[in-house]
């Protein structure tokens, strides 16, 4: 091989193998959605301020459970029916409590804006029904998130729930849901419920799935990201 033949051969290899570097933009990262006042190194209570601070108050929270038929269990043992349900609060929820990784939200002045089988399940007492009377008017509102027994993989979210503006007004634009995580079998999302007519009237129920709607993506994408991170730390990952 001549010389010149060489150092063509070479230059060849060279701009390859430049080439090749220059359109490599090594393994691609993913766009962290957390708030920029957040971090992976933030901390738990870092974390629960900005929520209680930005979040929270701006959510409509939604709890609802999957009924069952009462249909025989195997070996001819008889299951209990629950009705099914879901019930959607009005925003106004702050962190009332923090235990460790049990959170508890309160609303001081809450309203139920939206459900599903109104005239069972729980709170049926607190719903207008079709003659547009309720028994008793809800007043404070408690949901207990455990935040070790939640998943940060399940759930769905954040979704354009609905694009109609009136319906958006009352219950958000985008929501997203949380599930229970590990092989836990009963509902882990208890809220409780006082009635304005009397302080000691209340009622409690618990419930599969947990829900948060916001008027903008943004936020929703900013609070799924940092209330899944303190799902992630309180699980031990």
């Amino acid at each position: 091989m001549n010389m010149k033949l060489h150092r063509q051969l070479l230059t060849a290899v060279l701009l390859i193998g430049w080439s090749s570097w220059s359109v490599y933009e090594g393994p691609r990262q993913e766009k962290s959605l957390l708030p920029p006042a957040l971090n992976q190194a933030s901390s738990l209570t870092e974390i629960l301020s900005w929520l209680d601070a930005n979040a929270f108050p701006n959510a409509r929270v939604g709890v609802k459970i999957t009924g069952t038929s009462g249909a025989s269990k195997s070996f001819g043992l008889q299951r209990k029916p629950v009705p099914g349900g879901e019930r959607i609060f009005s925003e106004g929820f702050h962190l009332k409590s923090v235990d460790g990784c049990q959170v508890t939200l309160s609303n001081d002045k809450v309203n139920i804006i939206d459900s599903a089988n109104p005239s069972r399940g729980a709170f049926h007492r607190f719903i207008s029904q079709e003659n547009g009377m309720r028994e008793l008017a809800p007043q404070l509102a408690l949901v207990f998130l455990p935040l070790s027994k939640m998943s940060d993989k399940r759930g769905k979210g954040p979704y354009l729930q609905t694009d109609d503006q009136a319906k958006a007004k009352l219950l958000g634009s985008w929501r997203t849901s949380f599930e229970k995580g590990g092989f836990f079998t009963q509902p882990i999302f208890d809220v409780e419920l006082t009635a304005a007519e009397e302080p000691h009237a209340k009622e409690v129920g618990s419930f599969d799935y947990v829900t948060f709607a916001f008027d903008n993506k943004q936020l929703a994408e900013q609070f799924n990201a940092a209330l899944r991170r303190a799902i992630t730390m309180c699980s031990g990952k």
